[in-house]
């Protein structure tokens, strides 16, 4: 989505740097201006450095953050796990089986 916009921002920049002009005699003449395409595309160049640049310092701060947390999630399903394997060992079942139906 980014390097679109900045695509964008720079065709603007390279089509700015254009100047149309008609010579009266039926013809167009277009004059570009390199330097202003040039300057055009290195700050397109130098926005989406930093762009990405701040992509992945924001990844560099989550990468701890969701370590912790999957160590957080790990350590409470051990826990109820325990509990679980707890609670079935002292499950006690008791049958009483009535026998008093009538035929």
């Amino acid at each position: 989505m980014v390097s679109k916009l900045l695509a964008g921002a720079a065709l603007l920049v390279s089509l700015g740097a254009c100047q149309a002009r008609d010579e009266g005699n039926g013809s167009t003449v277009i004059s570009v201006d390199r330097e202003a395409v040039d300057n055009g595309l290195d700050q397109a160049g130098d926005a989406l450095t930093s762009a990405g640049n701040e992509v992945k310092d924001a990844a560099d701060k989550a990468g701890p953050a969701l370590e912790n947390a999957a160590d957080r999630t790990g350590a409470a399903a051990k826990r109820a796990g325990d509990k679980v394997e707890n609670t079935a060992d002292n499950v006690d079942v008791d049958v009483n089986v009535r026998n008093d139906q009538k035929r």
